[in-house]
């Protein structure tokens, strides 16, 4: 398939079943590669499957593949670039990427700080228990 960034990629893994739109030898060394490419992804998506839940694997894919397209991807580079068919980039990932993870963590961080401090202190104990006005004479 290609993207509009022309981008051509052999297909989609989802969880184990591999989605292509391609014809392809299967006893070609391309292919073998790329099985072993698809494999390791398949790995990525049991991991995070058993630790955040079926969509774990999906949902972080796709905000990685936002920041970092293509070869920059993070999950691609752990499956092996080479095997997966993209071109090893000889500079480093977009400063823009990094730059808009910092500025969302930014945002994220100051949003809660001002939440706490919109909320003022936390209320007084209203625990009957605990309470002085509620107190018996004889606690």
């Amino acid at each position: 398939m290609v993207l509009d960034d022309g981008v051509v990629r052999a297909g989609t893994m989802f969880g184990t079943v591999f989605l292509t739109d391609q014809r392809m030898e299967v006893d070609s060394p391309r292919t073998r590669r790329l099985a072993e490419h698809e494999a390791r992804h398949a790995d990525q998506w049991a991991a995070f499957s058993l630790v955040g839940g079926p969509a774990a694997f999906p949902a972080l894919y796709a905000l990685d593949e936002a920041f970092f397209p293509g070869a920059f991807n993070h999950f691609e580079r752990q499956a092996g670039l080479d095997d997966g068919g993209y071109d090893t980039p000889s500079d480093c990932p977009s400063i823009a990427g990094r730059l808009t993870l910092v500025s969302l963590g930014l945002v994220a961080g100051s949003t809660l700080v001002a939440r706490r401090r919109l909320r003022g202190p936390a209320p007084a104990s209203t625990d009957v228990r605990t309470s002085p006005a509620r107190r018996p004479d004889n606690w």
